[in-house]
């Protein structure tokens, strides 16, 4: 008579390693935006976050993996475990009605995003030039970020919002453009604007880009 396999379940023990994953995380964001990628280790790593390095390595076996991953819990909300596009707060913006609301809400969301991230992009773009895999997981990353935007544009597209001289590839590229991390680190990091000011700007340029029966020259 064989024996039963019964898979166990603590939520308390699921919890405490959500906590472990979200300090390393924490610990090489902070580690990073100080020394780096060649500058940082993942006993760098583990000692601020205050765990072994066996831990960091169940996180994530690989710097270059380490590195993107803290960057992903940023964009993330409270269920990592969700795709962007599949957050409660994402459905509800592409569902509302109102196309100007709509793009100023996404460029606040992208502002706030970005003024935890942008350090440590900039940080994967340079160490991508000697580190394939980084370079790799950058492009995977800067595609993904194209295809999350996408859904904007074709909810606006199938509600007749976006402008008729504009297909909807052609908008999802604008809006990937001009939402880039390069672009606001080129304004806030060297130009000194704050983020508040790019996220106003950022909405108002994509409704007069985007939007049909707007002015297509975006001011600053």
């Amino acid at each position: 008579m064989g024996l039963s396999r019964r898979t166990y379940h603590s939520p308390r023990r699921e919890a405490a390693a959500r906590d472990t994953r979200r300090a390393v995380f924490a610990a090489a964001r902070q580690a990073f935006a100080v020394g780096g990628y060649e500058g940082t280790t993942l006993a760098t790593i583990a000692r601020a976050a205050g765990v072994s390095l066996a831990t960091v390595k169940l996180v994530e076996p690989t710097k270059s993996r380490l590195l993107v991953r803290a960057i992903e819990d940023v964009v993330r909300s409270d269920d990592t475990s969700l795709p962007l596009v599949e957050q409660a707060w994402w459905m509800d913006l592409v569902v509302e009605p109102d196309a100007a609301r709509l793009l100023g809400t996404l460029a606040g969301r992208i502002s706030g995003a970005l003024e935890r991230q942008v350090d440590l992009l900039e940080v994967v773009r340079q160490a991508a030039r000697s580190e394939p895999e980084l370079a790799r997981l950058e492009e995977q990353g800067s595609l993904g970020r194209r295809a999350d935007l996408g859904t904007v544009v074709t909810a606006l597209a199938a509600r007749g919002d976006l402008r008729a001289d504009l297909s909807a590839a052609d908008a999802t590229d604008v809006l990937w453009a001009i939402a880039s991390p390069q672009l606001y680190a080129l304004l806030v990091r060297r130009g000194g604007w704050t983020s508040e000011r790019w996220a106003v700007w950022l909405g108002d340029s994509l409704v007069r880009l985007l939007i049909r029966g707007q002015a297509t020259a975006a001011t600053l």
